[in-house]
């Protein structure tokens, strides 16, 4: 394939627009390409290849071609290499016009497209400049096609459904420290609707080791507002704003600061009082909410996306097709696949089955009713099917090779052929809200963050109550603790105390030295 179509399919009949370069790069490559064809046939000369599983799946037509004898594929590969070899040595060695001529056309292209407009590189951020500029924002359409080139990658791993949505939403985020700048520099640059960013504090010397927009000028200047300016720099497709002040403690406060407006809210270095209050107002206004915070070694986040939020897709995985050997008629239908075909089916995942030979509805036993089957499971339109074929199932799996599709008596018997198609299924999950994760006797850690950091196997508990202590310090003395303050760190291991009684935990000395050193 990789011959045929992109070597030889190329040189024949290159890309429109394209053909100078194409035909330039294989005269210059030429002796290259040659010397790996015949290294692939000196592979095929010692080898044989086998044709099933995951080979037989993405490639069956040819697979079927190379099973007909041994010497099958390398046959084909001698003939094609030859013809390629006849190709490559008949192109004409490129002219200085031809060169000339594409370095213009490249010079007006640029000038008709420049799919960058309005987006600046990290490096090119101006920090330096305090000055107030008025910047003209752009709306960020994904059907345009200079925002389809920018973002093709994008769109590519997400999807355009979820880069649409994205593109029409809000955010808030509180905290411009060294962990909130890194945030909204990566939603900016990925992009959405409008941001704000917040934050109550001014610029300190503290905060020249992480926060990568300021300078030394902007000393005791809100670092919210010297931080606004030049995240609008990374791109003019979003609207950034700045906040300033406290957050809103009450629910008539936090209706009157605008947060309503938002669909996404992100809370950095913010006390657990200030959470509280949020969080709940979050989880009632259906917004979702965010909250992450770094101290020291040692890191924390938390997600409410309320009670019932939709995934659409569960893994990112690209769905597979199976090919089919056989199918039973019973009430727990049993599809077996081909040897060697290997599924990744779940309990509970949907299949389509298609292509099928036989199977037709059983009519003549039952009158002329025929069976009403979804054929859409994102948009339920309903439809009438005579056959299995088209049909939607949900499986439940025996082994590797083979799994359940329900009742399939009303269908004739199975002859031929078949591909059952994995279809993504929406999941719904259930968020616990800030006050059940946080307050409740029996912390509850998402599986896969239990052990992700074998140095603190068993502590994820004593971790938690930490940060609530490092919070309650903080209210009190409204300052963080000091750094080698025995003082201070013996005040949070008093508090640590008083707080792991809720979990049933009791401290060891081994356990002491964690809280201190945190």
């Amino acid at each position: 394939c990789n011959i045929k179509y992109a070597m030889l399919g190329q040189i024949k009949n290159p890309s429109k627009g394209f053909e100078t370069v194409i035909r330039r790069h294989f005269y210059l490559k030429r002796e290259e390409i040659m010397k790996e064809c015949k290294e692939w046939l000196e592979v095929a000369e010692k080898n044989e290849a086998s044709y099933t599983g995951i080979v037989n799946d993405h490639n069956y037509n040819w697979c079927k071609t190379f099973k007909e004898k041994k010497t099958k594929y390398r046959d084909m590969l001698v003939d094609i290499v030859k013809e390629l070899e006849e190709e490559l040595f008949k192109l004409p060695p490129p002219s200085g016009e031809d060169i000339q001529s594409t370095q213009s056309s490249k010079k007006q292209q640029k000038k008709k497209i420049d799919i960058r407009e309005g987006v600046a590189k990290l490096e090119e951020v101006d920090v330096e400049d305090d000055s107030d500029k008025q910047l003209l924002s752009k709306e960020l359409n994904p059907e345009a096609e200079d925002v389809k080139d920018r973002w093709s990658r994008y769109i590519g791993a997400l999807g355009i459904e979820a880069v649409k949505k994205q593109a029409s939403s809000s955010i808030f985020l509180s905290g411009a420290g060294a962990l909130g700048i890194e945030i909204a520099k990566n939603i900016v640059l990925a992009g959405c609707r409008t941001f704000t960013i917040h934050d109550n504090k001014n610029v300190s010397y503290y905060d020249f080791a992480g926060q990568f927009f300021i300078n030394t000028k902007e000393l005791g200047k809100n670092r919210a507002e010297v931080s606004a300016g030049r995240l609008q720099q990374l791109n003019y497709y979003v609207k950034v704003n700045s906040k300033t002040g406290d957050l809103p403690q009450t629910e008539k406060l936090i209706d009157s600061y605008g947060l309503k407006e938002y669909n996404v809210v992100i809370l950095t270095e913010a006390s657990f009082k200030v959470q509280k209050v949020i969080a709940e107002y979050c989880r009632k206004h259906k917004i979702i909410l965010i909250i992450a915070d770094v101290k020291g070694l040692t890191c924390k986040i938390f997600n409410d996306f309320g009670e019932k939020f939709e995934v659409l897709d569960k893994d990112g995985e690209e769905m597979q097709d199976y090919m089919i050997s056989a199918i039973s008629n019973e009430e727990k239908g049993k599809v077996k696949l081909l040897a060697g075909v290997r599924h990744n089916l779940m309990n509970g995942d949907q299949v389509l089955i298609k292509e099928v030979e036989g199977m037709e509805l059983k009519t003549e036993e039952n009158g002329n009713e025929e069976i009403e089957i979804t054929i859409s499971t994102s948009t339920s339109e309903k439809t009438v099917e005579k056959s299995i074929n088209g049909t939607i199932h949900e499986v439940e799996v025996i082994d590797p090779f083979t799994f359940t599709i329900g009742d399939t008596t009303k269908f004739k018997k199975y002859l031929r052929n078949g591909v059952a198609k994995h279809l993504k299924t929406p999941k719904v999950l259930e968020f616990k809200n800030w006050e059940e994760a946080h307050m409740s006797e029996k912390l509850k850690v998402d599986d896969n963050m239990s052990n992700m950091d074998f140095e603190k196997m068993g502590l994820l508990t004593l971790t938690h109550c930490i940060y609530e202590a490092i919070d309650k310090f903080q209210d009190i003395n409204k300052r963080p603790p000091g750094v080698w303050n025995l003082k201070d760190s013996q005040e949070i291991l008093d508090a640590v105390k008083g707080i792991v009684k809720r979990y049933k935990l009791e401290l060891q000395e081994k356990d002491e030295m964690y809280v201190r050193i945190c």
